[in-house]
């Protein structure tokens, strides 16, 4: 995994050292782009409906998931836990994804993207917006996540934005 990860720091500095911008933003018109976003889309569905089947599928068997608290995650760990709302919250997660965008590098993509997840307790109805970062590599054919880290932001600090 941590060869993987240097591997992509490597190629990116190799490339800013050259001249050369590697950095591809994908438009959503690409083939690569289009299959990244589906797959991210479809990694955020299950994420929230606890498909631990897809989960399991999606992520490498060394993937390093940092999560919201800064807990590092082996992906036995993080198919463990389950994604539950506190006993009297209720989420809605009709569209929790937004501003993503897609990094091409070969066979690694980076994908980053907001999200906004509405909550509602005891009648009153909040946000809680977070940022994430998933690294994508082509394995055996398959687009497989194998680092991704995600973080709360405060909505201070989103609408400084």
């Amino acid at each position: 995994m941590k060869r993987i990860i240097v591997l992509v720091v490597i190629i990116t500095m190799t490339s800013l050292a050259s001249g050369q911008t590697a950095d591809k933003h994908v438009s959503s018109g690409s083939a690569a782009g289009q299959e990244l976003l589906e797959l991210d889309r479809k990694f955020v569905e299950a994420y929230i409906r606890n498909d631990t089947a897809f989960l399991d599928s999606i992520f490498s068997d060394d993937v390093t998931i940092i999560n919201t608290q800064g807990k590092v995650l082996t992906k036995d760990e993080a198919l463990k836990m389950r994604f539950a709302p506190a006993p009297g919250v209720t989420y809605d997660v009709s569209n929790p994804v937004d501003e993503v965008s897609v990094h091409l590098y070969g066979e690694t993509a980076i994908v980053t993207g907001r999200t906004t997840l509405k909550a509602t307790r005891k009648g009153k109805t909040f946000t809680i917006p977070g940022r994430y970062t998933r690294v994508y590599v082509k394995l055996q054919g398959r687009w497989r996540i194998v680092a991704f880290h995600a973080n709360n932001i405060s909505q201070e600090k989103e609408k400084a934005q």
